[in-house]
């Protein structure tokens, strides 16, 4: 989806709660999510493709990847209701090395290093 726009894939969580607003005591609630639809999916495809679109031109706009906290509105309509709440810098997935995880040796020496060994047969 990074680069076309389209969505690639899906993957639905179970989600046990979501948070809202009180519209009398404006404060924020935990509500329940009813076990029926707790594997329901939470977001249009639509918007999920257009939370992708916000996030590109938020990383053109600072020339690096960000990390991005945001919140939908749920008395906007959409395209609308999509907040933008604080930008940063992403630190951990860009700052990763690209070089093997498991040192200097490939997975293929390893698996090969481990395939070698000597073994003794039982007695």
């Amino acid at each position: 989806m990074r680069r076309l726009g389209n969505m690639l894939a899906r993957t639905i969580s179970r989600k046990h709660c979501y948070f809202t607003t009180d519209p009398e005591t404006q404060s924020v609630l935990k509500v329940p999510i009813p076990e029926e639809r707790q594997e329901n999916q939470c977001m249009l495809d639509e918007d999920v493709v257009n939370l992708a679109r916000i996030g590109k031109e938020v990383e053109a706009h600072y020339g690096r990847p960000m990390d991005i906290e945001w919140a939908i509105d749920k008395d906007l309509m959409a395209p609308g209701n999509v907040l933008i709440l604080q930008s940063r810098p992403e630190t951990v997935w860009s700052q990763r090395k690209s070089g093997p995880l498991i040192g200097k040796k490939s997975g293929l020496d390893l698996l090969m290093e481990r395939a070698m060994k000597p073994f003794r047969v039982g007695e």
